[in-house]
């Protein structure tokens, strides 16, 4: 089982600002696995669901490094001719904390107690201002790295031992407070590219999930996902 956790605030005001983002990819990620989202639950101060990631037919390229996620077929299209027919099967559960993005780690660390037994793998997503828009890094374990949902996540759970997706929405200007950046909506020029970038997101969530950290970290971490 892998806890999938979107960092965000909830309301209508916030949905399309930067600090927002890991709200729209687990929205996306869990419209792509055929989930509704009218249907998600409430427990543990956040909205949640619980979903099959079923590959009846994975197939794998010999070095892992270059597949296709057909989604909506839910298998793997392999790209040579040389493959490996295993069953793979996991359950997510996809968490969006509504505790406001600062006390996040009140709702994971009750999500972590109810499922600590089942749990091999923690991925959280969240912005960073220190990674350029159209980069996406994945990170295992370490600090917080000054992003308040992250401190408050650690705190909680006592441990900086969980995987981290972090989506580039880069610095502001010299005159525009951090904090106000953050809370602001992605720019124009940046919207039209949004959609591309969360589809890509949620293709490396896919991959690190069946993969693993240190394979989306080699794949991903160097990338400028909009060349």
């Amino acid at each position: 089982m892998f806890l999938i956790i979107g960092l965000g605030n909830p309301g209508s005001q916030y949905v399309n600002n930067r600090h927002n983002i890991g709200f729209k990819i687990i929205d996306s990620l869990a419209i792509s696995l055929d989930f509704s989202l009218q249907n998600y639950k409430y427990k543990f101060n956040a909205e949640y669901t619980r979903i099959n990631f079923n590959f009846l037919d994975l197939h794998l390229k010999e070095n892992n490094s270059d597949i296709e996620l057909n989604y909506k077929s839910s298998n793997l299209i392999k790209t040579n001719s040389i493959s490996k027919k295993k069953p793979f099967k996991k359950d997510l559960i996809l968490i969006k904390p509504l505790t406001f993005m600062n006390n996040s780690g009140i709702a994971v660390l009750k999500f972590f107690n109810y499922y600590k037994d089942n749990i091999e793998g923690i991925l959280v997503i969240h912005d960073d201002t220190d990674i350029n828009f159209g980069f996406l890094k994945f990170k295992h374990n370490g600090s917080s790295g000054g992003h308040k949902g992250l401190e408050s996540i650690i705190k909680s759970l006592n441990s900086n031992k969980f995987d981290r997706l972090r989506f580039g929405v880069g610095k502001p200007q010299l005159n525009i407070d951090l904090a106000d950046y953050v809370l602001s909506d992605f720019s124009g020029n940046e919207m039209k590219v949004l959609n591309l970038l969360i589809d890509l997101a949620v293709d490396s969530i896919k991959k690190y999930i069946i993969f693993g950290i240190e394979h989306v970290m080699n794949f991903y971490n160097k990338k400028n996902l909009l060349l």
